[in-house]
């Protein structure tokens, strides 16, 4: 039984990753999609020479460079610079990335940031309400009822159901729930319910900069912040400027997409810390 080749890798300092060797992937591509920050304004298509990485060690010869690599590096190339978006190893190896120290600035941005209260006029509303069984009511549609008993008790009236919130009143009913907590926004519309009385409301307010991410928990009923936190923008290593993630998802079949989908988990996971830091379910 012959027995299976040895993962090839690449030690990537200062950071002291491993990352995994895949051929016919530049090393911007490798770094990009191990989460690895690297500056690259042009998105890849060698134009701005930002990718710069030192070459420490290599266990096979690499690729000469193109002409376009090596009027970028100029003197550079001596001192065993090469551009991440053009470097394909076919071997283990280790490299540098100078540019790259560990930022600071999310705590920064966390500890100047503060708590701060601002007046509160949230299109939102939390409504807890009792529901009448089918045959103590009118009409005996769920959504109905519901929006019967928000008009009773809270002096608005819904109009209309988000098709995940009139599904989740359902479960809730069929389980016998009678207290009913619903989320009504613009007064109009019901937009999520949950069991039981929930009396804070809280939203979520994010400052998304080109280097980093702010969010903002903030207590919408008394226009409280109640926690803050920070993170470096994932997209940063896509482009480190608008124009060169604008140029990234022109040229990538998929850019958008996962320019979209980092920002959401980094927003996400925001959340997650900030909620853990108030002590919030």
């Amino acid at each position: 039984m012959v027995p299976a080749p040895e993962m090839q890798s690449i030690i990537v300092e200062p950071v002291g990753r491993t990352v995994p060797l895949k051929k016919a992937t530049s090393l911007l591509d490798l770094l990009r999609g191990e989460g690895i920050q690297i500056p690259s304004a042009c998105g890849g298509r060698l134009k701005c020479g930002r990718c710069l990485v030192i070459v420490e060690d290599s266990t096979l010869p690499l690729p000469p460079p193109e002409i376009e690599e090596t009027k970028i590096l100029g003197e550079l190339f001596q001192s065993r610079y090469r551009l991440a978006c053009c470097l394909f190893f076919d071997g283990p190896a280790k490299i540098r990335i100078p540019q790259l120290k560990e930022s600071h600035s999310d705590v920064i941005i966390t500890a100047s940031a503060g708590l701060r209260k601002t007046s509160s006029m949230p299109p939102v509303r939390a409504c807890t309400v009792k529901i009448a069984g089918p045959c103590e009511a009118e009409d005996g549609g769920e959504a109905t009822r519901l929006f019967h008993a928000i008009g009773t008790h809270c002096g608005i009236t819904p109009r209309s159901c988000d098709i995940t919130a009139f599904r989740s009143l359902s479960e809730l009913l069929k389980k016998g729930e009678k207290e009913i907590t619903s989320i009504v926004r613009h007064k109009r519309e019901v937009i999520t319910v949950c069991c039981g009385n929930r009396k804070s409301l809280l939203g979520a307010a994010f400052d998304i900069g080109t280097t980093t991410v702010v969010g903002y928990l903030i207590d919408l009923d008394k226009g409280k912040e109640i926690s803050v936190s920070s993170s470096i923008n994932p997209q940063i290593r896509y482009g480190y400027d608008v124009i060169g993630r604008i140029s990234y998802a022109k040229t990538v079949d998929d850019g958008i997409e996962i320019l979209k989908n980092l920002i959401l988990d980094c927003m996400n996971s925001l959340v997650s810390k900030m909620s853990l830091e108030a002590g919030i379910d």
